[in-house]
């Protein structure tokens, strides 16, 4: 059997090459003699059955069978696991806590987040109602919330309380402030929550913070829009397949040929081929190759960061920085930064005419 390139030549190419490289990253400067062989007719024959290695019929049609082939597995992968997490989690589940005085705003807050797909919970203000059985209701919808959003007003109110169980609870908390001048935060929270400016959530920022609040929670939809990243992602791999293509070119024009032309009758014969040719294997191996660690690296760094924020927000460690460039394909880092309060929130007990009341 005959190779298309022989070892040997493709060994004598590379050490000239090698040769020159090492002479110019020593500093010295290369003469004229030492690329005699890039116009040598040895080399143009190189060449030339490098490019009949590639435009094989049976090379080219392996290549799309097997990129084609690691695809459609990666797609069965993000589909099961898409499919997975909305079984077992569903929507979203937000649950708002709000002085009573905001009824109007939380109402108008509720439906438009319920429809961007959130399932949001709220406990309507009720005058006298029986102690033991709000507890019990407070205390379960927090518990089975993915998300807690608090609206407090200007005066110390029961949403301290609820803000104190969400917090043993460990849940991500998010306030909206309605003065971004001076947002207020109950005196159960810490600071190192996120405070959003209720000015700011229009159409377009509720839909952000529904968006975030999905994200946060990593429900399917918000695992759908993170894995439509994967094609920015991928693009910028793009380079490494074409550098994977080549050294595999380069390794099948070494190797003996095998006259193994794909003509079978029938879906088995098919697969028969396809797992029997040497240059199926070979593509499918690369192409799998450059499929699947990018897509394991892409998902070890995305999941890992979407649980360092949901820790961050479930232990008052959030800061601005924090966020990412891109978080899913509808939800970027300066998105959720511009509908942020501006200023810093102090707790109630912090105000002026607070400090004024405490006895001395």
């Amino acid at each position: 059997m005959n190779a298309l390139v022989s070892i040997d030549d493709t060994a004598r190419l590379l050490a000239k090459l090698a040769k020159v490289l090492k002479g110019l990253g020593e500093g010295h400067g290369a003469h004229e003699s030492d690329f005699w062989w890039l116009v040598s007719p040895q080399t143009w024959k190189w060449i030339k059955r490098l490019i009949e290695s590639a435009t094989l019929p049976e090379v080219l049609f392996a290549f799309g069978i097997a990129v084609g082939a690691s695809l459609a597995v990666v797609g069965l992968v993000m589909g099961a696991d898409v499919l997975a997490t909305a079984i077992r989690r569903g929507r979203a589940r937000v649950f708002i806590s709000y002085e009573h005085g905001h009824d109007h705003i939380v109402a108008d807050i509720v439906r438009r987040m319920t429809n961007a797909r959130l399932r949001v919970e709220r406990l309507p203000y009720v005058d006298a109602p029986d102690h033991d059985d709000l507890l019990e209701d407070i205390t379960l919808r927090i518990q089975r919330c993915d998300v807690f959003l608090c609206l407090p007003g200007p005066n110390p109110s029961f949403v301290e309380s609820e803000v104190f169980m969400a917090r043993g609870a460990q849940k991500p908390l998010l306030f909206v402030a309605a003065d971004s001048n001076s947002p207020t935060i109950p005196n159960t929270a810490k600071k190192g929550y996120p405070v959003f400016d209720l000015m700011r959530l229009n159409a377009a920022g509720i839909q952000v913070l529904a968006a975030f609040c999905s994200y946060v929670a990593g429900d399917w939809r918000a695992k759908l829009r993170m894995y439509g990243t994967l094609r920015r992602y991928y693009g910028k791999c793009a380079g490494i397949l074409l550098g994977l293509y080549a050294s595999a070119i380069i390794t099948m024009a070494v190797l003996p040929r095998q006259a193994n032309h794909p003509h079978p009758s029938s879906v088995w014969g098919w697969l028969s081929w396809f797992f029997s040719g040497r240059e199926t294997l070979i593509f499918f191996g690369i192409s799998l190759a450059f499929v699947a660690i990018p897509y394991s690296i892409f998902c070890f760094i995305r999941f890992a960061f979407q649980r360092r924020l949901r820790a961050a927000l479930s232990h008052q460690t959030f800061e601005n920085g924090l966020l990412r460039d891109v978080l899913d394909t509808s939800l970027e880092g300066q998105d959720i930064v511009s509908i942020l309060c501006p200023a810093k929130p102090v707790a109630h007990h912090e105000l002026p005419e607070a400090v004024d009341r405490v006895p001395t």
